[in-house]
């Protein structure tokens, strides 16, 4: 089987960009590379509310995210080492499905990067790699672990415009696999930001240094390694794309809160065998979402 565009993408977001990336400097400037590489600690929660399936039957999802560095240290006056985990836990509330439990699903990642960022140079640069644990706790192999590593270069052309360039490798979906990610960011006064931190589209709008109006989209997905009922080993794939508005307020120093939501499109649900064998497929309506985080970003 070979996934989505949409599912391989959502993959990136989780592994780069966490969703309460308050994208804020410590200047009151929107520093979206900057949280992209990771200078933040974060806390975030997102709900779905009940959805349809094509193939019968209906669920509500709900996930809460908590990613901050544990170790870091300067290698030079250019370089820097970090090490961050992230852990995701999700559930799904099913309605009339029997494939599986409702059981909490988990993810841990544990990334080291080198983040390159000379003084007085147009150029900056981070490289992140890592393993992955996505599983539902039953039975855990070597099929609940993936390895991701993402690799981006920003040069800043002039005072307002930073060209950023990427690749994302991962084994999520059972192979190797190797997607580029070219981006930008643009601010071309103290009010307004552009931005396309591969693959999220940000426009912010800042009227003054506490507050933080914005509209972007992303996907938004996962892979974990789960037990069928009758315990088969399989996988379950979550895919979609999310659109909508968020506010983000300044609560104390550089940390910043929250507030969003939108739609959710394009969802596809899919359970799949260690062996290829698909046993369930469907997608889902367009519905809602909504979320709220925490981010310190230094």
């Amino acid at each position: 089987m070979k996934p989505s565009p949409i599912a391989l993408a959502s993959i990136l977001v989780l592994a780069s960009i966490s969703p309460a990336a308050a994208q804020v400097g410590q200047d009151g400037t929107d520093n979206s590379f900057m949280a992209a590489i990771g200078r933040q600690a974060s806390v975030d929660f997102s709900y779905e509310p009940d959805t349809d399936l094509d193939a019968g039957g209906s669920f509500s999802y709900w996930d809460a995210r908590i990613s901050a560095p544990v170790y870091g240290t300067k290698l030079s006056d250019d370089w820097t080492l970090g090490v961050r985990m992230r852990y995701r836990a999700s559930v799904f509330d099913w309605n009339q499905q029997v494939l599986f439990d409702n059981d909490t699903l988990h993810r841990v990642d544990l990334n080291l990067a080198f983040i390159y960022k000379p003084e007085n140079s147009p150029w900056m640069g981070f490289l992140s790699a890592g393993p992955a644990l996505a599983t539902d706790g039953s039975n855990i192999d070597g099929d609940d672990i993936f390895f991701v590593a993402l690799a981006g270069v920003g040069y800043k052309i002039s005072e307002t415009f930073t060209l950023l360039g990427g690749a994302y490798f991962s084994q999520d979906f059972g192979e190797p696999r190797l997607l580029p990610a070219p981006g930008f960011l643009w601010t071309p006064n103290d009010h307004w930001t552009f931005s396309l931190i591969p693959p999220r589209l940000r426009i912010a709008y800042s009227p003054n240094r506490n507050w933080r109006f914005a509209a972007e989209a992303f996907p938004d997905g996962g892979r974990w390694s789960i037990t069928t009922q009758n315990g088969q080993d399989a996988f379950l794939d979550r895919s979609g794309a999310r659109a909508g508005l968020r506010v983000e307020r300044r609560v104390f120093g550089n940390g910043w809160l929250y507030l969003g939501g939108g739609l959710m499109f394009g969802r596809e649900l899919e359970v799949e065998t260690t062996g290829g064998a698909n046993l369930f497929r469907s997608d889902a309506d367009t519905g809602a979402w909504f979320g709220t985080g925490f981010a310190w970003q230094f």
